[in-house]
């Protein structure tokens, strides 16, 4: 991390507007931290696989590391293998093999230097991509040493430091993360079978226990099942395209088989660690009608237990912090009627349901997915989070710029 992080102008930082051509990470870190020291207590950030390990990539890496190894005098095996990963010469393949693989083997120590230069206190929201992220069941798989299914352990010492840090100093912050119900062969879909949902609060109580966790033990941690599990694949855009045609969401969104999942595993971690608090994920945009559906069939599910859900979440992806974030009705993506603080006050009154807290999961003021153009608007929404209690966690570093496209 650059020391420029802590030397940005600060009569540069309001006038900072960016686009896909103007990439000057240093100054967005300097203008992100800025963000966190000035707001510990409602601006916070946001990790996932530009920053968190991947067991995928790294067994990915090393199979091709060792194919690479195998044909290294055989040129045009190489170039088969270059051919057949669709790269259009054995130097593209040697060059995106070794760029691949600094950047993993470099994620452990670049976090390391990001906990040393954000303060004490600071709260951090980490949800890696599925089918990437190593905290999904996809990844949670027997050890070698023990035989008993578990996660990855890299991965799980980087969530270890960010707990850390969150609960160091006088005003401890939270740390949120999304543990995925992804997989492969479900195509993304909610666990249903009392053995798939089971397989899945196994996971999270195993990554409770590997983080090293007493039953008594887990204040300021929250864990969300699943990330924005309100929208699938056939979700529409304005203009009736398709909105996320991507592999890291569900081919089939369902309110109620998500409740029912959710109220099964929200139980299991209440049973095992009753301090960690428990959230619906984070809705895409403002999706009121799909919370409103989950928390109500959750209670019922429960017999009533307000205490399975501790936190609720929305993702407000907008151009401004006036404007209201569009919503979903359908299938399709609509425009919202409601400006952002009425959308905020109807949040609240969803978590009244059930005593639990709100926050804004994902922050960003974009034309388009993830492209953030106006740090102005950065700055006006953690002094709108400040003044009215919220949490609000955006994006560090360049995911400010461009969504990482976990399909590449």
């Amino acid at each position: 991390m650059s020391e420029k992080l802590h030397t940005a102008p600060e009569s540069q930082e309001s006038e900072l507007r960016y686009s896909h051509a103007e990439t000057d990470y240093d100054t967005i870190r300097a203008v992100e931290l800025r963000e966190i020291i000035d707001n510990p207590e409602n601006v916070g950030f946001n990790f996932t696989n530009q920053h968190i390990v991947s067991p995928a990539i790294k067994s990915a890496l090393s199979e091709v590391g060792e194919r690479i190894e195998s044909t290294k005098d055989d040129p045009i095996e190489l170039a088969k293998l270059a051919n057949e990963l669709g790269l259009g010469s054995t130097q593209e393949l040697l060059s995106r093999y070794e760029n691949a693989r600094q950047v993993e083997d470099a994620k452990i120590e670049n976090m390391a230097s990001m906990m040393d230069q954000i303060p004490d206190g600071a709260s951090f929201r980490v949800h890696p991509f599925a089918p990437q992220s190593p905290f999904s069941l996809d990844h949670f798989r027997p050890g070698l040493e023990s035989g008993e299914p578990s996660l990855d352990e890299d991965a799980i010492a980087q969530i270890a430091a960010m707990y850390e840090k969150s609960r160091s100093g006088d005003n401890p912050g939270e740390l949120s993360v999304v543990l995925n119900s992804y997989t492969e062969e479900r195509g993304g879909n909610t666990p249903e079978s009392p053995e798939e949902i089971q397989a899945y609060a196994d996971m999270c109580i195993s990554f409770l226990e590997q983080l090293g966790l007493r039953e008594t033990d887990g204040a300021g941690l929250c864990i969300e099942l699943g990330n924005e599990t309100n929208v699938d694949r056939h979700t529409q855009n304005f203009d009736g395209s398709l909105m996320f045609d991507k592999v890291d969401f569900a081919d089939h969104a369902d309110p109620i088989k998500y409740a029912h999942m959710y109220a099964k595993v929200a139980s299991a971690i209440k049973a095992r660690f009753p301090n960690v608090e428990v959230a619906i994920a984070g809705t895409a945009m403002f999706d009121e009608g799909y919370l409103n559906a989950v928390i109500t069939e959750v209670l019922a599910e429960s017999g009533g237990n307000k205490g399975l859900i501790d936190k609720i979440s929305f993702h407000p992806y907008r151009t401004t912090l006036e404007e209201g974030a569009t919503t979903f009705m359908d299938g399709k993506r609509t425009s919202s009627d409601l400006n952002y603080d009425e959308q905020l006050d109807r949040m609240a009154a969803l978590a009244a349901i059930t005593d639990a807290r709100f926050d804004v999961g994902e922050v960003s003021f974009s034309n388009e997915h993830g492209v953030s153009v106006d740090t102005i608007e950065l700055h006006k929404n953690s002094a709108h989070a400040r003044e009215h209690g919220l949490k609000s966690y955006t994006w560090p570093e360049d995911e400010i710029l461009t969504y990482e496209n976990p399909n590449n």
